[in-house]
C-alpha cells in the first residue's frame, strides 16, 4: 500500500500555517528548509524517501534530533519542540495525535509503499499461511485499493 507524507507540527502552529498554500494548507517540499526536524535514523523508510526528495530538489535539511520512538517524536513535536514527517494515519495515532497538525507535502508529493513479502521458492508452514490470510484480512480493512484509508487510525 502506498500513503503519502506529511510535515507535522504543533496544532496551531503558526509557522506552518504561514508556509502553507491552497485549501487543504499544502507545503511545498523547500518548506522544510531550515526547520527543525525532529526526525528517526537511517535507515528508516520514512528518513529515506524524505532524504531522497530533498536531494532531488537540492533542499537543505536540518535534523535537530534523531530518535527511533514514534510516541516520544510526536510529544515532543506537539509540545513545540521541532517538527518532523510521518503519514497523517500515524501522526493522528495514540494518545498525543490531538495535539498535532498534518500538512501535505506538495511539489513534490511524497510517498511512501509498504510492502508485504515473502521468499517465493520456500513452502510456507501452516501457522505461517495462516498468519499471511489474517494479515490480508486486516490489510483489506486498512487499505482502499493500494492506499491507505484515511479514515482509520492504527
Amino acid at each position: 500500500a502506498t500513503e503519502e507524507l506529511h510535515v507535522v507540527g504543533p496544532a496551531g502552529d503558526e509557522r506552518l500555517s504561514a508556509l502553507t498554500s491552497g485549501p487543504e494548507g499544502n507545503l511545498p517540499l523547500s518548506a522544510l528548509d531550515g526547520l527543525p526536524l525532529i526526525m528517526p535514523g537511517r535507515p528508516h523508510g520514512v528518513r529515506e524517501e524524505l532524504e531522497a526528495a530533498v536531494r532531488r530538489r537540492a533542499v537543505g535539511l536540518d535534523i535537530v534530533l534523531e530518535m527511533d520512538a514514534l510516541e516520544p517524536i510526536k510529544a515532543l513535536v506537539a509540545e513545540g519542540a521541532g517538527y518532523t514527517v510521518l503519514s497523517p494515519r500515524l501522526a493522528r495515532h495514540g494518545s498525543v495525535g490531538a495535539g498535532l497538525q498534518t500538512y501535505p507535502i506538495r511539489d513534490p508529493e511524497i510517498q511512501r509503499s509498504i510492502y508485504l513479502a515473502r521468499v517465493a521458492d520456500r513452502p510456507l508452514s501452516i501457522a505461517a499461511r495462516h498468519v499471511r490470510d489474517r494479515l490480508r484480512t486486516l490489510l483489506a480493512k486498512l487499505t482502499d485499493g493500494r492506499r491507505w484509508r484515511t479514515d482509520l487510525t492504527v
